[in-house]
């Protein structure tokens, strides 16, 4: 979008008064220069209001960093909420934003800054760590369902299923005043807590977004310290809410008010014979809440175990050998296992190579090992299902986010360079730089950090 776009639209809204603003911004009036075109290139990013119609503080409260620094905030919300979409320019906002709006970002929040920020500055690494919980680690979860009577009544089929899911943890429902008889009824809440949003006869906010109280809605959901959040309405409008919880992980569908960490497309489910039920999304939702009931298992293993090989040049990390090495002369004990034919990284690891059969791989590593280092195989992910902590080197063949293993203790170190993910076991520069350019030093700086915590 250019700049005379974004100066139309933002003079076609009707949220920008000229007059208004040079009275209220003296230095503007002073410098004698096009109102409109100082909020378009700097008071909006300064944090100047267009006019007393658009508070553009709580809007960048509410949109929580989901506003790209290089777009001014009112016409992110002209865009994202107000133009119709066919006569929009999504160009720019396809490059900037849809990489991460509908992936699951929950995994790169919950692991330390500090150390991702460090691994990537210094050593190009970029670290993931496996997007699901163990069901013991969630002991309160809070549901908004603001909207009507049968709209309380459909989603109860999805509520229930995951009450069925995690039967220890505690159900919070913030619901429209007119809901709290009815749900408390049912016993399946812990909680309930009243929330006037919508009209109680019409399908229409009653508070807008933008001008709602912040901090009241804090003050009540407080109290819940919810793990997770979940907004069951298809429709975007309570969208908002979700990051006003403080819960590590937000569920929701896709809105512009908000990225929640696990976002579906509202497209998610095809219309098949017409029209889907609308219990059929909110169902969908709570199925994408990425838990594991595995075993915690009790550590018994000493060692550091490898897997060097893969079936494919570009899943092979050329580095492991001269990782090996490292962690022998750190002081770590290292087992290195794989199939037969496997090459011996050193003679001083101890060698698993070709002695034990696949059913029982993963049962045999676990109980050997405190740690698994391995690649982008089905062996890594046979470890990772055992509960023991496993780190995946993963090359730009495939997006980690959707190929990484499903556990809780579960972390990929990978090169997240231009061409990946690129689907081609051949790479088109041939020397499968995205796994070459990712060193051992940095892997090892890792490993070394995981063990201090």
């Amino acid at each position: 979008m250019n700049t005379i776009n974004e100066y139309n639209m933002i003079r076609q809204s009707g949220l920008f008064d000229e007059n208004w603003y040079l009275q209220t911004y003296k230095d503007v009036a002073n410098a004698k220069i096009d109102p409109l075109y100082h909020f378009m290139r700097a008071g909006g990013f300064e944090g100047r209001y267009p006019s007393l119609k658009f508070n553009i503080t709580q809007y960048i409260e509410i949109m929580k960093g989901n506003i790209p620094n290089w777009l001014n905030p009112l016409v992110h919300y002209l865009i994202t909420q107000k133009m119709p979409y066919d006569i929009m320019n999504l160009e720019f906002m396809e490059k900037k934003i849809n990489k991460i709006r509908y992936r699951n970002r929950m995994g790169q929040s919950l692991f330390e800054d500090k150390l991702k920020s460090v691994l990537k500055a210094r050593y190009g690494i970029n670290i993931l760590k496996s997007p699901v919980l163990h069901s013991s680690e969630i002991k309160n979860i809070v549901i908004f369902k603001l909207d009507h009577i049968g709209d309380f009544q459909i989603s109860l089929e999805a509520i229930q299923r995951l009450k069925t899911i995690l039967p220890q943890s505690n159900l919070h429902l913030v619901c429209g005043p007119w809901i709290k008889g009815l749900a408390e009824k049912t016993k399946l809440f812990t909680t309930v807590t009243t929330f006037d949003f919508f009209d109680e006869k019409q399908s229409r906010p009653e508070l807008n977004p933008f001008t709602v109280d912040i901090e009241n809605i804090k003050r009540i959901l407080e109290p819940l310290k919810a793990d997770i959040a979940v907004d069951l309405r298809y429709n975007p409008e309570t969208r908002f809410l979700l990051p006003l919880t403080d819960a590590p992980i937000t569920i929701g569908y896709e809105s512009h008010y908000y990225i929640p960490d696990i976002c579906l497309p509202v497209d998610s489910i095809p219309l098949k014979l017409g029209r889907t039920h609308n219990a059929t999304y909110l169902n969908r939702l709570i199925s994408e809440i990425p838990i594991v009931n595995i075993p915690i298992k009790k550590i018994k293993g000493k060692a550091i175990g490898i897997h060097a090989g893969t079936s494919q040049k570009s899943k092979t990390w050329p580095h492991m050998k001269e990782l090996a090495e490292l962690l022998i002369e750190s002081g770590y004990l290292v087992y290195q296992y794989g199939p037969s034919g496997d090459v011996l990284l050193s003679d001083k690891v101890v060698n698993r190579i070709g002695d034990i059969e696949l059913d029982s791989y993963a049962e045999v590593v676990s109980d050997e090992c405190k740690l698994y280092i391995g690649q982008d195989t089905g062996t890594t992910h046979l470890v990772a299902a055992t509960g023991l902590t496993t780190i995946g080197i993963y090359g730009g063949f495939v997006d980690p986010y959707e190929w990484m293993p499903r556990s809780p203790n579960s972390y990929v170190l990978y090169n997240d360079i231009e061409c990946a993910p690129c689907y081609n076991p051949k790479c088109k520069w041939g020397d499968v730089r995205c796994l070459g350019e990712l060193m051992h030093e940095g892997a090892y700086y890792f490993i070394s950090n995981l063990f201090k915590n």
